[in-house]
């Protein structure tokens, strides 16, 4: 008899207030091995707020987290849970090295492998210069990507990330961004908060707090492609944030049918002829 299937996670009727004010309200997610989630939503549309219930730390006014079918105490981060949250929760008089060092030890992890594990993730950070550097010593941009190592280096099976590269130049924005995104190809699940379509755009699926919607695909986009061409509900975007509608229209989402969808071929555009702008031909 085969053994029941149990997500990694499962939040439903989450509800969450601050100040008497609902931030959000009837929210309810499901993560599975292998998915990369992007929450989008504007400034104050409670995408850290879901986060932190998600991980454990606050606790909704209303609804469930279950962690691999067990309910989350709050207060708790969950066994198997990393978390990059606003903050990041560095000791400020250890070394960018140590940071990584004392949650690998803490895991049981030998001081040995744990140096070496915090190294390499380090380096695969661009910090490998900086790793012996006192956290207070290092910019906002380079503290952040040690919060990032420090989750990595655990190999959770679930990481939270609340604007893992809101600090970081391109080129290692791009450092952060593939690491992160390489979490499910290990089995594990990957779950951030982001206001860049280009992040969003790269994850299998987008919850946009602010319209109540969330858009599936199995090309990265929550979009459904079919020979090329990808196939949007209007609605999302007519309505949705820009780090939705952004990601959709650089899928190629731009005209709309007479089904209500909008339409395109995705990356593959075809140049618009030139237009001929000499005017009438004279007689």
């Amino acid at each position: 008899m085969s053994l029941p299937h149990v997500s990694l996670l499962t939040a439903e009727g989450l509800r969450f207030e601050r100040g008497g004010r609902v931030i959000f309200d009837n929210v309810a997610l499901t993560v599975q091995p292998g998915d990369r989630i992007a929450i989008t939503g504007p400034s104050g549309s409670g995408k850290t707020s879901l986060l932190s219930v998600l991980a454990g730390i606050a606790a909704p006014a209303a609804g469930t987290v279950l962690r691999a079918g067990q309910r989350v105490t709050p207060g708790t981060l969950p066994a198997g849970t990393a978390a990059v949250l606003q903050g990041y929760g560095l000791v400020a008089l250890l070394t960018a090295a140590e940071n990584v060092e004392i949650v690998l030890r803490a895991q049981g992890i030998a001081p040995e492998q744990a140096m070496t594990a915090a190294s390499e993730t380090l380096a695969e950070l661009g910090l490998g210069e900086y790793q012996d550097h006192l956290v207070q010593e290092l910019s906002g941009g380079q503290q952040q990507r040690v919060a990032v190592a420090r989750a990595l280096a655990a190999r959770p099976e679930l990481l939270i990330a609340d604007e893992p590269t809101a600090e970081q130049d391109p080129v290692t924005r791009e450092l952060v961004v593939a690491r992160l995104l390489a979490v499910p190809a290990h089995g594990g699940a990957l779950v951030l908060a982001t206001h860049d379509p280009d992040v969003a755009e790269r994850c299998d699926r987008i919850v946009s707090l602010a319209h109540h919607l969330q858009v599936h695909t199995a090309a990265g986009l929550g979009l459904e492609r079919r020979a090329g061409w990808v196939d949007a509900p209007s609605r999302l975007v007519d309505r949705a944030e820009p780090a939705t509608t952004g990601a959709l229209r650089r899928a190629g989402a731009r005209r709309r049918d007479d089904g209500g969808h909008y339409r395109g071929q995705g990356d593959r555009r075809q140049p618009r002829p030139a237009q001929d702008r000499r005017g009438p031909a004279r007689r």
